[in-house]
């Protein structure tokens, strides 16, 4: 479970995420229309993956746009990125890297 606070007027999260599904955490993005994902210093992360499901506890899938391509983003530490596009209509989400670790997360509330 992520931990959701407010800061700034809009809800953060830390996301764990993880080489594997089962040791990343999930977060509530559906209440909201887009979101910035943060990598932070000194992070040895370069790509994520996203995976959805309806419900928090739930089954998560492969997120992929229309075309059958899977949803990833390719990232370095130090910077931030716009959510990619397909993960807004997710009610819930994960992400798998290529290295365990943190991102930050905020969302813009609908």
């Amino acid at each position: 479970m992520s931990v959701l606070t407010t800061h700034s007027a809009s809800p953060i999260a830390v996301v764990a995420y993880s080489v594997d599904l089962g040791s990343a955490t999930a977060w509530q993005a559906g209440s909201f229309a887009g979101g910035i994902i943060s990598i932070p210093t000194g992070s040895t992360l370069t790509s994520l993956t996203f995976y959805h499901s309806d419900t928090e506890d739930g089954t998560y899938l492969p997120l992929h746009d229309a075309s059958g391509t899977a949803t990833t983003l390719t990232c370095a530490a130090d910077k931030s990125y716009v959510q990619p596009q397909d993960c807004n209509s997710a009610v819930h989400l994960k992400v798998v890297g290529n290295a365990a670790g943190t991102i930050n997360w905020s969302g813009k509330t609908l």
